[in-house]
């Protein structure tokens, strides 16, 4: 069925507005966070502009990336399949690397956030591989008897663990600095 222009804009609209207060809130939650690792005052925990900018721009990055990943995975076999986690691995660590970057902490030495940069890339990757194909046989089977639940559960399940590794990756960089 085609959509109106209007309903179209409308869509657009609406949608951004939505990115942009969830990309904001993400934010917030990620600073105050990122302060309590460092045990910075809740003053320091302010979100910028840059933070909300970078992290934005490195989750849609991130998002492309996987999904250029997942093709080159389906195109070939265990060399393309190993080069596609090899490049999630190493572009999750990177843009996790950049958004620590943008978030208070304690030193302004950018090593200190190498040790949680990587525990968030290698976590993110062991769970992606996870959610990727461990779970969708164990989704397929358990359909017939919980329905869409096990779907919505398998989602707030990746999202508990990708929060719980973002909020390890502070505590690792900050303790490993100290």
């Amino acid at each position: 069925a085609d959509i109106s222009v209007t309903s179209a804009l409308g869509f657009l609209v609406s949608g951004l507005a939505l990115t942009l207060w969830s990309g904001r809130s993400l934010a917030r939650t990620l600073a105050t966070a990122s302060a309590a690792a460092w045990r910075l005052p809740a003053a320091h925990s302010r979100v910028r502009l840059t933070a909300m900018a970078t992290l934005s721009t490195v989750l849609f990055a991130t998002i492309a990336a996987s999904s250029i990943f997942n093709r080159l995975r389906e195109a070939g076999g265990v060399p393309a399949s190993l080069a596609a986690w090899t490049g999630v691995l190493a572009v999750v660590t990177v843009a996790w690397f950049l958004v620590m970057l943008t978030l208070p902490r304690a030193t302004t030495d950018p090593g200190a956030l190498l040790p949680g940069a990587v525990l968030f890339g290698v976590g993110y990757t062991v769970v992606a591989w996870f959610m990727q194909f461990y779970l969708p046989n164990r989704i397929a089977r358990s359909t017939d008897t919980l329905g869409g639940l096990a779907s919505v559960a398998a989602t707030l399940g990746w999202f508990f663990l990708i929060g719980r590794l973002a909020s390890g990756s502070f505590v690792v960089s900050a303790v490993t600095f100290e």
